[in-house]
């Protein structure tokens, strides 16, 4: 998935002084310099996985460049709230931060976020389980390829919409997975320098290639070594999803004792990090793997926690 923004504001205005005439000075630097320092404390929340405090300092930081008209600063602004609400899974808001960003940027022909603009439409479009139209947005993105290769050194939005058109070969049939695996593993062995979270990404890819191959083994020990990767740099939706794939993956083997303890280990990580829909959707599967277990008490009590945080507010997780 894509990197939240925080790049170094300039100011927009220059005082201008005139002989024997005194000016009060300009309040916009002191405006920028609040919503700059707001920006840092959401980008700091969000990479602690604290997507709460996250969404409030960003949402102060917005106010206060809207207060000065500050069309960058509102774009950026709008594009790390898409991001939060992303991570948080409310796609509906974050369609609509998305709209706005797209506007405002337009409006002021801010050309330099339209890339990252529809890499992040198109992950939405994923997640709402619609790759047709994900494909379509990628299309622009793509680079031109020498048959696996890529020439030069793409770089991050390249090398993330080539992890999503990956994405989109695993969800259709015919997709050419082992193709688009390929394609990212020589796109990523010559950027400069490596992601640690793309380069997570493209393990759990090839994870899961091996695992449609019977080639269980193999796979675990890819998804191990992503998880590594997500460690080092603390990413918790990284360190979530790939035990939950290990989960998952185990459940295919009918391995049931270690897809719990993985599946449980996963959905912890998104309880602590407030993921309610992430949290929910673990739950339902250890509900599944308790009842093969022989525990049908412990599965109506996961499911009965699920309808709980499906809810809207707050959840009492004691």
């Amino acid at each position: 998935m894509s990197r939240i923004l925080h790049w170094t504001t300039f100011a927009l205005l220059l005082l201008a002084s005139f002989p024997g005439c005194v000016r009060a000075p300009s309040k916009q630097p002191y405006m920028i310099a609040q919503a700059e320092q707001y920006q840092r404390r959401g980008v700091n929340a969000f990479e602690q996985g604290d997507y709460i405090t996250a969404k409030s300092m960003f949402e102060n930081a917005l106010r206060m460049y809207e207060s000065v008209d500050n069309a960058s600063g509102i774009v950026r602004t709008n594009i790390n709230l898409v991001e939060t609400a992303i991570r948080t899974r409310e796609y509906e808001e974050a369609t609509l931060y998305l709209r706005e960003a797209r506007d405002i940027a337009s409006r002021n022909r801010l050309a330099a976020y339209q890339a990252r603009a529809i890499l992040l439409e198109s992950t939405i479009a994923l997640l709402t389980v619609d790759p047709e139209r994900a494909q379509q947005l990628l299309e622009p993105l793509l680079p031109q390829f020498r048959g696996d290769t890529v020439p030069g050194n793409p770089d991050e939005i390249t090398l993330s919409a080539i992890a999503n058109r990956t994405w989109i070969a695993f969800e259709r049939q015919s997709g050419q997975p082992d193709l688009w695996v390929r394609r990212f593993t020589n796109a990523l062995g010559t950027a400069r320098p490596k992601d640690p979270n793309l380069q997570g990404r493209l393990l759990r890819f090839q994870a899961q290639l091996a695992g449609r191959n019977g080639d269980f083994d193999h796979a675990h020990e890819l998804l191990n070594q992503a998880l590594a990767n997500y460690k080092a740099t603390l990413s918790q939706p990284g360190i979530s999803v790939t035990l939950l794939d290990s989960g998952r993956l185990y459940v295919k083997q009918s391995r049931w004792v270690e897809a719990r303890e993985d599946l449980q280990r996963g959905t912890s990580v998104r309880i602590q990090s407030s993921d309610k829909k992430g949290a929910a959707d673990g739950l339902e599967m250890l509900a599944e793997v308790e009842r093969k277990l022989g525990n049908p008490s412990v599965a109506v009590s996961l499911e009965q926690w699920v309808a709980v945080i499906r809810q809207d507010g707050p959840v009492d997780w004691h």
